[in-house]
């Protein structure tokens, strides 16, 4: 459940920024499909990508992990 949580959190984010999923995608190193995967909570977030994608979206780690 944890996984769909964090899922739900970074995607609320993403979208509440306007931010294209292509961008971000390219950004973190993943390709869109995995990128896609990771937001429906179909994939689980590794760490590093987490900590990549706080600091292109200038978030505390903190607010997507609880």
């Amino acid at each position: 459940m944890k996984t769909i949580n964090q899922a739900e959190k970074i995607k609320s984010e993403i979208n509440k920024r306007g931010i294209k999923s292509k961008f971000l995608a390219k950004k973190l190193g993943v390709s869109e499909a995995m990128f896609s995967y990771l937001l429906s909570g179909q994939r689980r977030w590794q760490p590093y990508l987490v900590d990549r994608l706080c600091l292109e979206l200038e978030l505390d780690k903190n607010e997507v992990e609880e």
